[in-house]
């Protein structure tokens, strides 16, 4: 499995969870979750932290897209 379909699916089942609603506090949970590794493994560092907040943004607006085109 491709890290981008682990977390597509992650998101499916949270958003699910969270009855299908798009929010921060969702987001963050997921992104702060996951941990890349860094220098070889000698550390790691939270998606959240990774990503700029032009990017968390359009997840965001991703998210919400998915969410209207399944209900």
């Amino acid at each position: 499995m491709k890290f981008h379909d682990g977390l597509a699916k992650v998101f499916t089942v949270k958003l699910a969870a969270n009855g299908n609603t798009v929010d921060d506090a969702l987001i963050r949970d997921v992104l702060g979750v996951v941990r890349v590794p860094l220098g070889g493994g000698n550390a790691d560092v939270s998606l959240e932290d990774l990503c700029p907040s032009a990017s968390v943004n359009n997840l965001k607006n991703i998210l919400r897209d998915h969410v209207d085109d399944r209900l």
